[in-house]
């Protein structure tokens, strides 16, 4: 059971785009110095859908080597497709990865936070859904 708080860390990142892993540890580091129950990688600020599988591993196989046993480990492994995502939870929630537990966001969910404001507004609302063809 998983109980306290349980932080959704942002993925620092370099000028040329790739992973800044100093700060990433130093964000760990922070976090769990000051109390936080929990880890969770590529949460929901949105880089489960856009890190690789092997940037995600590697943030896993980091995040474990500073927090240790101090803080619980959670991947998001959720994706913009539904298989792919299934795919990765499967492979992230092997042992080989030291994970605590996933976080799987729907694929509903991530269309969600993409979209943009006013089509959130309009989508509940359109008059096919009102009829039941969708």
């Amino acid at each position: 059971m998983y109980a306290g708080s349980l932080v959704a860390l942002v993925t620092p990142m370099q000028p040329n785009g790739g992973i800044d892993f100093d700060a990433w540890s130093r964000l760990l580091e922070f976090q769990v110095s000051n109390g936080t129950s929990g880890i969770v990688v590529a949460g929901s600020t949105g880089e489960s859908a856009f890190v690789t599988d092997a940037e995600l591993a590697e943030l896993l196989s980091q995040a474990r080597r500073v927090i240790g046993r101090r803080a619980l480990l959670v991947a998001n492994t959720g994706t913009n497709d539904t298989r792919s995502a299934c795919d990765r939870a499967r492979e992230f929630s092997s042992t080989k990865y030291d994970v605590d537990g996933l976080l799987v966001a729907t694929r509903c969910c991530t269309w969600w936070k993409r979209a943009k404001s006013s089509e959130r507004l309009r989508w509940p609302t359109r008059s096919d859904r009102n009829h039941g063809r969708l």
